[in-house]
């Protein structure tokens, strides 16, 4: 049988890598920034079992296995049917609050049920999951917590209350319990590349930089080949101050698509190595992919650190020129302007 369970997918992992700004140059606050990976709180549906309801009736499981297969009306017409005999069946509210939050999306009705569901059984880990995910969509980080810990003292196992627990706890602020809530989730999903990058920047954001930078370098290694994590993990490990490890990491990003972004990341890791030659040869790479006025900027402010007064000159006019092409007066441009005269 199945185990009475939800498959979440509240981990985030939505990587996307957005290398956007150009210092100074571009009005941003520093050479690059990425978009870290956002929460997506479409879950899948759950897995039941008459295993995990404590003896459920069969007119419950059928109401909640109507659920998993969303058959919203027949799954709301048994469940309710259910709970006008038995107003405190935990697995009919259960499976009637899946339709109120899935099908109706109506929040309130929804944890209205799941608690029921929890008050009646605190062992059905599947309302655990579900009022615990839900609290975190509405941003009540402290019941949220509460729930996940409340459904950990029947289930240790379950990754998607860790994961829960760590969210929540990120929400509120505290950092160094999110991280260990992480790393528990860690534990039970050792191969998630993009779950350890979470737990890499919890505990970045707690202050431990060098447990931060083993995990990014294990969300590399557990990557499987997606160069858009592996790239993101690499820019981390450059904040904490690895630039050999973020260079390494670039060169696995590329070797996996040859982005123009990438080879500007790596540039980037490579100048602050104090490897200008390397840097330039890489600006070089991305502006063959990516002709954009940040390539041209970069290439120029390397050039002349380099001292190449030719090189500097020309890619800050076409910096100047591709901006002013985008739109006309922006501090790109100026600063590109300003870069050119330097540079005569």
């Amino acid at each position: 049988m199945k185990r009475l369970e939800r498959t979440s997918s509240l981990a985030r992992v939505g990587v996307v890598l957005l290398v956007v700004g150009c210092g100074l140059g571009c009005g941003g606050s520093g050479p690059s920034q990425a978009e870290a990976p956002k929460p997506n709180l479409d879950d899948k549906p759950p897995q039941v079992g008459a295993a995990d309801t404590g003896g459920a009736s069969a007119e419950a499981m059928a109401a909640l296995e109507a659920a998993e297969a969303k058959n919203w009306p027949d799954a709301k017409a048994k469940a309710d049917a259910v709970l006008l005999k038995n107003p405190k069946d935990a697995v009919a509210h259960y499976a009637r609050g899946i339709v109120a939050e899935d099908a109706d999306k109506d929040l309130d009705a929804a944890e209205k049920h799941y608690k029921a569901a929890l008050e009646s059984d605190p062992k059905l880990v599947g309302a655990s999951i579900f009022l615990s995910a839900l609290y975190i969509k509405r941003e009540k980080w402290d019941d949220a917590a509460k729930v996940a810990r409340a459904g950990l003292e029947h289930a240790k196992g379950t990754y998607e209350l860790h994961l829960h627990l760590a969210l929540a706890l990120h929400g509120k602020g505290d950092h160094a319990l999110a991280a260990k809530a992480y790393a528990n989730a860690v534990t039970l999903r050792p191969d998630d590349g993009k779950l350890r990058f979470d737990h890499g920047e919890e505990l970045l954001e707690a202050g431990e930089k060098d447990a931060a930078a083993k995990a990014f370098k294990g969300a590399i290694a557990k990557a499987k080949g997606d160069s858009s994590l592996i790239a993101l993990s690499g820019l981390k490990l450059k904040e904490v101050g690895d630039l050999p490890g973020c260079v390494a990491a670039m060169d696995q990003a590329i070797a996996a698509k040859a982005s123009g972004a990438f080879y500007t990341e790596r540039a980037l890791c490579k100048h602050a190595a104090k490897d200008v030659d390397g840097a330039r040869n890489d600006l070089d790479e991305a502006i063959k992919i990516e002709a954009s006025s940040k390539n041209h900027f970069y290439a120029a402010k390397f050039a002349e650190d380099a001292g190449d007064k030719k090189a500097c000159k020309a890619h800050y006019e076409q910096a100047a020129k591709l901006a002013a092409a985008a739109k006309p007066g922006t501090k790109v441009e100026e600063e590109a302007k300003k870069g050119a005269a330097r540079c005569k």
